[in-house]
């Protein structure tokens, strides 16, 4: 299940099976450079020394919000859309993530769960999403 899901030329979201075992060392993304969000998993062995430094300031252009959950606990169905029609669900379970990157979406908790969520900033409440209904289903 792991890798893009990618429906009409769209990349949709990225899925990250068991995103708490790590392999190995070093950082390993699972997104890949062009992507708004660059999530990966970094592991170093203890006594390990990353060189201090500081990100400068770039300026990007940001077109879309992406957001990633991680399941922490719990089962959940992703519904994802192109044009609010309902073009692909999928499962994702305790220790998985996945990567919202265009479309649209919603979730359905098939067990009760525990959701970390990290997306791009500033939050604008309602201001950056319309909320719709979903007639698909």
């Amino acid at each position: 299940m792991q890798g893009l899901i990618q429906i009409e030329g769209i990349d949709l979201a990225r899925v990250i099976p068991n995103i708490f075992q790590f392999g190995n060392t070093g950082a390993n993304f699972f997104s890949n450079q062009n992507e708004f969000l660059q999530v990966g998993q970094i592991y170093y062995p203890q006594d390990h020394k990353i060189p201090s430094h500081e990100h400068l300031k770039v300026k990007n252009e940001i077109s879309i919000i992406n957001e990633v959950l991680i399941l922490v606990e719990g089962k959940i169905e992703v519904l994802l859309y192109i044009n609010r029609k309902l073009k692909h669900s999928l499962i994702i379970n305790s220790g998985d993530a996945i990567v919202l990157m265009n479309g649209g979406h919603g979730f359905k908790m098939l067990e009760s769960s525990k959701i970390i969520e990290i997306k791009q900033g500033p939050y604008m409440g309602d201001l950056d999403k319309v909320r719709f209904d979903d007639t698909s289903k």
